[in-house]
């Protein structure tokens, strides 16, 4: 029995912790966005909470309609299923409306788009499911 016990204690000391498995995660701050920008905490946490990781891109997304009310543009792509996501900072969600219309309403490339508050997101990738459940978690519905 005694044995029985070391070999358990000595399986689990060499287990990482629960807590290092959380913190090699990556922790977003939406650096460039304006500290009083009304969506920017709720957006930093969305990234950090999601169900799957996100991992940052570098994307241009070429001269797009109405670009004056964009303020900042963020670009992810989660790390299993490989869906992207784009942030666009407006100053409000009129202006986050008209920028989605314009330039994000066909669906040709397989992309969606919604706003949360202040923030317009386009949601693209292959697997509708996935897609449909990034959608749903940045616009705030379960």
């Amino acid at each position: 029995m005694l044995i029985l016990i070391s070999l358990f204690s000595f399986s689990c000391t060499n287990q990482p912790p629960a807590i290092y498995k959380e913190n090699s995660k990556i922790n977003y701050k939406l650096n460039g966005v304006k500290i009083d920008h009304p969506n920017k905490e709720m957006m930093e946490w969305l990234l950090n909470n999601y169900e799957e990781e996100f991992i940052e891109q570098k994307e241009n997304m070429g001269v797009l309609e109405n670009q004056n009310l964009i303020k900042n543009i963020f670009s992810f792509q989660t790390k299993l299923s490989g869906v992207s996501l784009f942030l666009f900072f407006c100053n409000n969600e009129k202006d986050a409306l008209t920028v989605g219309n314009t330039n994000f309403s066909s669906d040709e490339n397989k992309q969606e788009f919604g706003t949360n508050g202040a923030v317009l997101f386009v949601v693209k990738g292959s697997d509708k499911y996935k897609v449909n459940s990034v959608m749903n978690y940045f616009a705030g519905e379960e």
